[in-house]
């Protein structure tokens, strides 16, 4: 094989002590937007829960104001 083939670091033919590395950040690499998507999935409810208690909360003094009493 040439001397210039054994550079290429796509193939991985190279030393058996980059595998390792090339392993754990193809690893990285896939799970990121993953986690990324997650992420936001998890701070949108969150982020929708607290509004909707704000509102509920809100609707609740509303209607002890006007006398009438909050339906279950």
């Amino acid at each position: 094989m040439p001397g210039g083939a054994w550079a290429c670091a796509v193939c991985g033919a190279g030393q058996d002590s980059s595998n390792g590395p090339f392993l754990w950040s193809t690893l990285a690499l896939s799970a990121l937007p993953l986690l990324m998507l997650a992420g936001g999935a998890i701070w949108l409810r969150w982020h929708l829960r607290g509004r909707w208690a704000e509102e509920m909360s809100e609707r609740e003094v509303s209607t002890e104001a006007a006398g009438e009493t909050p339906s279950a």
